[in-house]
């Protein structure tokens, strides 16, 4: 990698070597992709993952498609679906620019034919991920093949720096228990319904400034990890509320009853429908 002052681009990853090993960091097209391979340890499961950093849309000076060629060739030649893309795409899917009206451009048709060519999808499709220009060129896209292992996908508001917004995907493999049964992992935001998503975005917009403020001027490494631990911390409050209220039997809870909590619950699975949808229509 180039982490050289003077540049304008770079890749940097980060990770808990106690839950991950990286058997290997590959950079692919200077500063702009790179590709880890990692093993999860609880599981054993093991998983390619890119970061890429595309050039801004109309930018002349580097070449933009011989790029997304030279990830599309690396992928090719590994031959593996278990991978996932994450970073800053410099584009927007087609589906983002139509439901906004907006003009596609150059950059916008190759991101797209790529996801069709390689039969990926987008798993950030709600919300835009740039801040000031109100754009989703940042995104985390995952093989069709992988859709039923991602338990969650979302762009958490509130934790900024500058621009973008913080983007977070988590995939979840089963893994061995005790007595060599499978069980899923398991996640404070599983139980999660729409009042909780809320409860857990206004925790952290009220703590934006103290978040802020503790990553100061560290380095990147240290701003994801503290990054990391106010969202665990976030969710593991929510998630306290949520075992409190699916224990509490007809009692009510944080100012829901049981007839509200059916009533979440049925749109919550019309929310499921829909997005299969999407993702079955994606295959197309």
């Amino acid at each position: 990698m180039d982490y050289s002052a003077r540049r304008r681009a770079g890749i940097y990853y980060v990770w808990d070597p106690t839950k991950i090993t990286v058997h290997g960091i590959e950079e692919i097209y200077t500063s702009r992709v790179a590709r880890a391979s990692i093993q999860v340890l609880d599981s054993g499961k093991e998983i390619e993952v890119y970061g890429v950093y595309m050039p801004v849309r109309d930018n002349k000076a580097e070449k933009t498609e011989e790029i997304w060629e030279a990830l599309t060739q690396n992928i090719t030649e590994r031959g593996t679906r278990n991978f996932i893309i994450n970073g800053d795409f410099n584009a927007e899917t087609e589906a983002w620019i139509n439901r906004h009206e907006k003009i596609q451009k150059e950059e916008d048709v190759i991101y797209q034919g790529f996801l069709e060519d390689l039969n990926m999808v987008a798993s950030i499709t709600e919300d835009y991920t740039f801040e000031r220009a109100k754009t989703q060129i940042d995104n985390i896209l995952v093989p069709i093949e992988l859709i039923h292992n991602l338990k969650e996908a979302h762009v958490t508001t509130g934790v900024r720096e500058k621009d973008h917004t913080l983007v977070i995907a988590a995939l979840a493999w089963e893994m061995k228990g005790g007595k060599g049964e499978l069980r899923p992992t398991k996640r404070y935001t599983d139980k999660f319904q729409e009042k909780h998503w809320f409860a857990y975005e206004r925790i952290l917009q009220e703590r934006a400034s103290e978040i802020q403020e503790k990553m100061g001027n560290k380095r990147p490494s240290d701003k994801l990890r503290i990054i990391h631990q106010e969202l665990t911390k976030a969710a593991a409050e929510v998630g306290g509320e949520v075992t409190e209220m699916t224990g509490a039997g007809e009692r009510e809870t944080d100012g829901y009853n049981r007839k509200e909590e059916k009533e979440l619950n049925k749109e919550e699975r019309l929310r499921e429908r829909k997005r299969n949808q999407v993702f079955e229509w994606s295959r197309h």
